[in-house]
């Protein structure tokens, strides 16, 4: 089990470049609650600079909360 931060979860979801097998390194770690408010944040704050669209945002949004309700 690891331990990750909310800029590994926000480099998952946002896709960005140099994260190499996301989904094995999270399948097994832990986190803080706060963890998703800052995701979500590094999401809206893509949309508002342009770099993703509204409709990847939702998706996003969605891919987090249900990252988020795995147990």
């Amino acid at each position: 089990m690891s331990a990750v931060d909310a800029s590994i979860v926000a480099r998952f979801v946002l896709g960005e470049e140099g994260w190499r097998s996301p989904a094995d390194h999270l399948r097994s770690a832990v986190t803080v609650d706060h963890v998703v408010k800052e995701t979500a944040n590094s999401v809206w704050k893509a949309l508002r600079r342009g770099l993703i669209g509204e409709s990847d945002a939702e998706r996003k949004f969605q891919a987090l909360t249900a990252l988020s309700r795995r147990t």
